[in-house]
Formats: C-alpha cells, structure tokens, sequence
C-alpha cells in the first residue's frame, strides 16, 4: 500500500494529558515509517481538531459528526484501550468502524471497557508493537 491512512482513538477525558502524548508519539512513528518507505501516511489526531472541553465547538453534533466523517474515510484505526472504561466516545468511534468494515488495531489493553476489545482485530501490549504490525501487514 503507498498511501494510508490512520485514525488515532482512544479516551482524552480524565487523561492527565488529555490523550495528545500518545497521538503525537504515533504520529512521530508514522512520520519516520513514510520517510523510510517513501509512502504516504495521513495519521488523524482528533485532539488537534477540537479542545476538549469543546471551547472551541459550535455544538457536540459538529464534534461528532467530524469525527465520523474523518473515520469513514480511513484505512483503519490505532485505539489506546487504557481508560476506555468511561470513553463512551472512543466506544461510538469503535462501532462507526465495525459497521463501515474498517480495521481496528488496539493496543494497551487494560482499564478498557469489556467489549472494546473485542471490537479489534488484534490488540498489542504497546504502541511500538502496534505500529510495527501497522508497517508489517499495511505498508508492505
């Protein structure tokens, strides 16, 4: 594949950083795979988007709405499972990709809600192993 592209799920409520450190470790990763491969690697970090306090939103619909649309146009999605157990958004992100086929790769799979990872179709213990099965199996 010479183009991908990747949502970046996962709780930002309650996270002592909001979620952003992981999502921008990940886009770091994936910046370096595209340089390395010469491939195209859009990664959609929604902490970028939309403050999580939603200051900067004209309405929770819009928020939603965005989001969505930026997951239907997704080759899969990389969901952090840590917290997940009250990220009731990270949970409607999941289900918008089960019901519209899209791939999901999981990884920190404690603190999560039961069915989140049942949702996966592959969970690893960390990032770095996630994204290595990202390159492996998506970036060949």
């Amino acid at each position: 594949m010479e183009k991908l592209t990747v949502y970046l799920a996962g709780a930002c409520r309650g996270m002592h950083d909001g979620g952003k450190e992981w999502r921008v470790k990940a886009e770091n990763i994936f910046k370096n795979i595209s340089e390395a491969k010469d491939v195209t690697i859009k990664v959609i970090n929604p902490t970028r988007y939309f403050d999580r306090d939603g200051g900067n939103a004209i309405t929770n619909k819009q928020v939603k709405q965005f989001y969505l649309s930026r997951i239907r146009k997704c080759d899969l999605i990389l969901v952090n499972l840590e917290h997940t157990n009250t990220s009731i958004g990270t949970a409607q992100e999941l289900q918008f990709a089960v019901d519209n086929h899209i791939p999901i790769i999981g990884f920190n799979d404690y603190d999560s809600y039961e069915w989140l990872p049942e949702d996966c179709d592959v969970i690893f213990k960390g990032i770095n192993e996630a994204i290595d099965y990202i390159n492996d199996f998506y970036l060949e």
